[in-house]
């Protein structure tokens, strides 16, 4: 499955894009959408920009795409530690 995600489009090259997601540099295809420019954001599935948003719009998915990923991916389990330190001692 491949879960598309919104992205701002940060340079421009020959084909593609450099696109910052969620603080990660990535490359984008811009074969769908060779109309963009830098500072536009952007829709990206499977390596590849599919259409234009606003940044509203971007901001949206990005918040509901967060709040699955937390529902989906619990916290790891906190663990136990005695006022003595891990393990304890008596």
């Amino acid at each position: 499955m491949c879960i598309a995600y919104p992205a701002r489009i940060l340079a421009l090259e020959t084909g593609s894009a450099v696109v910052d997601m969620a603080g990660r540099t990535r490359r984008a295809s811009l074969l769908m959408t060779p109309d963009v420019e830098v500072g536009a954001w952007v829709l990206v599935a499977a390596g590849t920009v599919v259409r234009r948003i606003d940044a509203a719009e971007a901001r949206e998915l990005a918040s509901q795409l967060d709040a699955a990923m937390t529902a989906l991916v619990p916290p790891p389990p906190r663990q136990s530690v005695t006022p003595e330190g891990p393990g304890g001692s008596s």
